[in-house]
């Protein structure tokens, strides 16, 4: 029985796996179907998505709660083609400019574009199915070389997240302009209720510091010699 442990660990974790995945996938449609949750109008949706790449392929909603467990406000959720949404609250919109919030939306497809919820699934299940299998396989030092490696390997996950922030950021200049989403971000700055992380608790955030952000955006700017006044560029 003890000998069989490691390979019921193993399959254990491959289905807690496979319910992470399944509840990514249903997750969207869950919040879809709340009563507070609507379907932009033609003319909001031509206004939040006009010049921004692969909106065509996204579902946005609009919806007067936070479409997640975090005061999010504004969320790209689905990992799977054709149920990729993108859900704005619609007090953020209320409080942007037309620009700053086409910037936000585009944003979030850019998750999408990315692929950024689903390797928000596929990198813990990395690590939740590929050690204990190397444990049921015998693999030399695995339980002690895992239990090394998995506090650095927390570490990669976390920094790989903040990397999909950046490139988000990145992706709505690119589409609307740096300046609005600059915008956007000074504006969800200043009304975030979010402490800075420092030290040791920087490193185990997912989600970079808006001021990183925004220094982020400004050297891309500044490296393709975009006009920090120009808040229309579009591919």
């Amino acid at each position: 029985m003890i000998s069989d442990l490691p390979w019921l660990l193993a399959l254990a974790a491959i289905g807690f796996v496979v319910v992470a995945i399944v509840l990514a996938a249903v997750r969207p449609l869950v919040v879809d179907r709340r009563t507070s949750t609507r379907l932009p109008t033609s003319t909001e949706r031509e206004r939040l998505t006009s010049g921004v790449a692969g909106a065509h392929r996204v579902r946005l909603r609009i919806t007067g709660h936070s479409p997640d467990t975090a005061p999010a406000r504004a969320r790209a959720l689905g990992i799977l083609p054709g149920s990729q949404y993108v859900f704005v609250v619609d007090r953020l919109l209320v409080s942007l400019s037309t620009a700053a919030g086409r910037a936000a939306i585009a944003h979030e497809i850019g998750h999408h574009r990315g692929w950024h919820p689903l390797l928000r699934v596929v990198l813990p299940a990395v690590a939740l199915i590929g050690w204990p299998i190397a444990i049921a396989s015998g693999v030399p030092y695995a339980l002690v070389g895992g239990a090394v490696a998995l506090p650095l390997y927390v570490l990669l996950v976390c920094a790989i997240e903040r990397k999909t922030e950046h490139l988000a950021d990145e992706y709505a200049g690119k589409h609307v302009g740096y300046t609005a989403m600059r915008d956007a971000l000074e504006y969800l700055e200043a009304t975030s209720s979010n402490r800075r992380h420092s030290g040791l608790a920087r490193l185990l955030t997912t989600r970079p510091s808006f001021v990183a952000r925004i220094a982020h955006l400004e050297a891309l700017a500044r490296d393709e010699n975009v006009d920090d006044g120009d808040s229309s560029g579009s591919e």
